[in-house]
């Protein structure tokens, strides 16, 4: 039955070693190392006491059901099992008789994989043999790592049919032996089979492929995510050092065009250097620009939760139970990231206007984003506008194919600008530059430095890996978005342009939502309660080292510190005129402006970057917007899910258990640290209790609930 072995030395999981091949007519060695011989196969027609696994009922399982010219015989593969590979294997078959072939689950780190598998051959349209290749799932290139083949006339000449009959052996990976069992059975169907059932993607084989990983940037880029996640041990607040660096000047990348310029160290977790070169090399890689799109909603679900469901944690809010409705626009754009930019009308009702994204480039392939969606007094979507058309939900009988159509452009915008507005406000601004500052010019023991040292943990490495990964041509929102190289570059100036210093308060009333009804847009009233909870920490915490606007000016480091924040948060661009002269540094003005940094770089960034329910479902966001698609493709979904994975590491929140006690000195400032965590644990149940009773359609919103805020932009 085992005909030939092929098998690999596996010199490095990331090369692909050299190759030696054993034949039986004759042995042919490619490599020093000698292969031992294979056992003499045995076949037995007796039921194989491993077999457990069932007919699939659904016909997406059962691959190629018999066509009119494939009646007769059929050769089904029930299970596939292996013994004794590597502990750390991350096997997957890839099976194959004349045109049909079929690709199964990777499994990670088994030794002893087993598939229930269900692979049918159709002797009418198969060869006189089925090829069997171990395969070892790569982040580069999958390495094989041994290969035999079934000879099928010897198998139908000893099993009957609608009998199981089994075939077991064993074959050597270098000195390492691998037992195989393998279950049949031979099968002939009724004439009357029915000829609509066959899999109507075609070569599911081939599709399982295909599906399996969309080009090698993508699957470096997951496998190195995935490496750093699996090492990641999250830990509390009482873990993170007080600040220990002396002052002075930092060492930055050079300023790009400049826009802006991050830290190169971080003291918190040391920045590697060999991850800047993997992922420049990564982001040299080819650009592939074609679409694999999924067949049915169910494929594309189910290809989210097999390569990202171990990943990525469920919403903090809760898992939603229709992301493409009418009723989630609302939770879409008033509860989650487009509150941001939510916008009431004078005349009544309320708008996100994303019209400004509609004019970046765009490759040819790919819809534009852009466009406005209007609400009601209640929340309600009434119409959406885009390229100057409007849309209305349709009515009983209409047609719905537009609309669905245009709220997936819409949701799809508010992704996008969100994550610009993310990424250039929340980390290369609020979080980047007062970190700059404050280790330019404040000295460890600084009172200022202990009070804002813990808020920018692990920032300067996240914002450094962001510039790497994020912005460069070839990058991740390059390959992942529609945008052509200059269009990704506009948009992102246009979200740092369009920067403006002010405070949370001042924010709301201008886009005229400080007086939204609760029920209606909770961000306000969850959103002033945390900024006012910080407001009293902060101004409690300097009223114990300043009491004048003197002692503030006199004080030689905390002015260079202001100087740097005068400098760089006016106006971060510095390509654009100042709207507006930052603060002089006074004692009121002191607090207000810790305060609003504090408030931007945990609670404000939860609400900005919350992202998580969009990724289980590729109908409801699409990052390559292709007309009539209305499932996301599977670049689209990949690069999505790689995003939320870089930002839903679990970090330090702000209720955790854990303390940052250790930044304080002194009875008078534990006092007013430990009123504040008194009142972070307040609000949270404030919160909890609040849910219980909020006209939200059930839904929970927890943006503003501390036990969710990470302390920092640590991720």
């Amino acid at each position: 039955m085992l005909t030939s072995l092929s098998r690999c030395t596996r010199a490095s999981r990331f090369i692909r070693p050299n190759r030696a091949i054993l034949s039986v007519s004759g042995a042919r060695l490619a490599s020093a190392r000698p292969l031992k011989a294979l056992s003499n196969s045995q076949s037995t027609t007796s039921a194989r006491p491993y077999h457990s696994s069932a007919v699939p009922n659904s016909e997406h399982a059962v691959r190629h059901i018999q066509t009119e010219k494939d009646k007769g015989s059929v050769l089904v593969l029930h299970t596939v099992y292996l013994s004794g590979l590597d502990a750390e294997a991350d096997p997957y078959l890839v099976v194959s008789s004349g045109d049909w072939t079929y690709t199964s689950e990777n499994y990670k780190d088994n030794p002893n994989p087993r598939w229930n598998c269900y692979y049918s051959f159709p002797f009418e349209s198969v060869g006189k043999k089925i090829h069997v290749k171990v395969m070892e799932y790569n982040p580069i290139l999958d390495i094989q790592e041994a290969s035999f083949e079934l000879d099928t006339d010897s198998l139908v000449s000893t099993v009957a049919p609608d009998i199981d009959a089994v075939r077991h052996g064993h074959f050597f990976i270098g000195p390492r032996k691998i037992d195989f069992f393998i279950d049949f059975k031979y099968q002939r169907w009724p004439d009357s089979f029915p000829t609509n059932n066959r899999l109507k993607i075609g070569n599911q084989g081939f599709r399982d492929s295909q599906l399996r990983r969309p080009e090698m940037f993508m699957r470096g880029v997951h496998f190195a995510i995935s490496l750093q996640i699996e090492k990641w041990t999250p830990i509390t607040c009482d873990s993170i050092p007080p600040p220990r660096l002396p002052k002075g000047q930092q060492a930055v990348t050079p300023e790009l065009e400049d826009y802006f310029f991050v830290l190169k160290e971080d003291p918190d977790v040391p920045i590697p250097p060999e991850a800047g070169v993997l992922i420049h090399l990564l982001n040299q890689l080819p650009f592939n620009d074609e679409n694999i799109f999924f067949q049915t909603i169910d494929e594309a679900i189910d290809y989210v939760h097999r390569v990202f469901g171990k990943i990525i944690i469920d919403p903090t809010e809760g898992k939603w139970s229709n992301l493409t409705d009418d009723d989630a626009l609302s939770r879409f754009f008033f509860y989650n990231n487009g509150a941001i930019i939510m916008q009431r009308k004078p005349e009544g009702g309320y708008f996100v206007d994303l019209d400004w994204l509609f004019d970046f480039g765009m490759r040819d392939k790919y819809t534009r984003y852009g466009g406005a969606i209007h609400f009601d007094e209640a929340a309600k979507v009434t119409h959406i506008v885009y390229d100057g058309k409007t849309y209305h939900p349709p009515g009983p009988g209409e047609e719905h194919a537009t609309w669905e159509w245009m709220k997936l452009v819409l949701r799809s915008s508010m992704f996008v600008a969100a994550s610009g507005i993310h990424l250039m406000q929340g980390h290369l601004t609020w979080s980047n530059y007062p970190n700059y500052a404050m280790r330019t010019a404040l000295s460890p023991e600084h009172p200022i430095r202990r009070l804002l040292h813990v808020h920018f943990w692990r920032s300067a490495m996240v914002c450094s890996k962001s510039l790497q990964s994020l912005i460069p041509e070839g990058g991740l929102l390059h390959r992942g978005t529609g945008f052509t190289k200059d269009g990704l570059w506009n948009f992102y100036k246009y979200a740092l342009d369009t920067f403006k210093f002010e405070t949370f308060p001042e924010e709301l009333k201008r886009r005229g939502m400080d007086k939204a009804p609760l029920n209606v847009y909770p961000t306000a009233h969850d959103g002033m309660l945390f900024y006012d909870t910080i407001g009293k920490y902060v101004n409690d915490y300097i009223d114990l080292h300043y009491k004048s606007d003197d002692d503030c000016v006199e004080d030689a480091e905390l002015v260079a510190f202001w100087d740097i924040l005068s400098e760089r948060l006016a106006q971060p661009s510095r390509t654009v005129p100042v709207e507006k002269s930052f603060p002089k540094l006074t004692l009121a003005n002191l607090k207000t402006t810790l305060t609003e940094i504090i408030f931007r770089v945990t609670a404000w960034h939860q609400n900005v970057g919350n992202a998580l329910a969009p990724i289980n479902d590729p109908s409801c966001i699409s990052l390559r917007l292709v007309k009539g698609q209305l499932i996301a493709p599977v670049q689209s979904v990949f690069v999505q899910g790689l995003v939320t994975m870089l930002t839903s590491m679990r970090m330090p929140t702000m209720a955790a258990n854990g303390s940052w006690a250790q930044m304080f000195r002194g009875k008078a400032e534990m006092e007013v640290y430990n009123n504040f965590r008194d009142s972070l644990n307040g609000l949270s149940q404030h919160i909890i209790d609040a849910n219980k009773t909020r006209k939200t359609n059930g839904h929970k919103i927890v943006d503003y609930d501390p036990r969710y805020t990470c302390v920092s932009v640590s991720s």
